[in-house]
């Protein structure tokens, strides 16, 4: 049906043409006015992928920025040290003050250095006394001789030296028995002490204390 404008003429219809395929434009769309518009393609928007994609690439330059200022930071202060300094302070250069008598004669006196070797400690043995063990011992033992088994036979011992269940030592005079036993503590004490020998020569065991040395110590208090 044929269409007219407010004056009666004929309007013509206008013929769409459509556009060559492949040059990315949308076909013009005819109103009823007979004016043309355009239908603009709608953007695409970017998918998740790329979304990802473009985060991970601003993350890893964002990453390596911050390890190549931290490189810096830590090679600078590797090398440097930060110092802080006093304020300045504002004075006069030149100042005068009055010299003391003991400043304008005082002299300065450095004493000389001298090596002292250090002097070597002996070292302090204690001194035993023998004779007092052997007078001990021959009273522990027989009583300073009143109880010596070997006057019997006409002998001596009274230091209990070389006997036991399985012998029975006599000899022939004090003095032959005397020098053995110092012979046998002389030897002895130096080497393991006198508490040591003392309970060696009565129990033949090598012990630090036993009853015989706790005697001898009664017995050296009551001299």
């Amino acid at each position: 049906m044929p269409t007219y404008d407010k004056d009666n003429n004929l309007i013509e219809p206008t013929r769409f043409t459509p556009e060559p395929e492949g040059d990315g434009f949308t076909p013009a769309v005819s109103t009823k006015r007979g004016k043309t518009q355009k239908n603009h393609t709608p953007k695409v928007k970017p998918t998740l992928k790329r979304r990802l994609a473009k985060w991970l690439v601003l993350l890893t330059l964002a990453l390596g920025l911050l390890l190549s200022a931290a490189y810096g930071i830590d090679y600078f202060f590797d090398r440097n040290t930060i110092n802080w300094q006093t304020p300045i302070k504002l004075q006069t250069p030149i100042y005068l003050s009055p010299r003391t008598q003991a400043q304008a004669k005082q002299v300065e006196v450095v004493p000389t250095a001298q090596a002292v070797a250090p002097v070597a400690k002996e070292e302090v043995k204690p001194v035993v006394d023998y004779d007092e063990i052997l007078r001990i011992v021959y009273r522990k033992e027989s009583s300073s001789g009143k109880n010596d088994g070997c006057k019997r036979q006409g002998k001596y011992n009274g230091y209990g030296y070389a006997q036991s269940t399985h012998s029975w030592k006599c000899f022939d005079s004090h003095a032959e028995v005397t020098g053995l036993v110092r012979a046998w503590f002389e030897k002895r004490v130096p080497v393991m002490g006198l508490p040591a020998a003392l309970c060696y020569y009565n129990t033949g065991h090598k012990t630090a204390d036993c009853p015989y040395y706790r005697d001898y110590l009664k017995y050296a208090k009551s001299e």
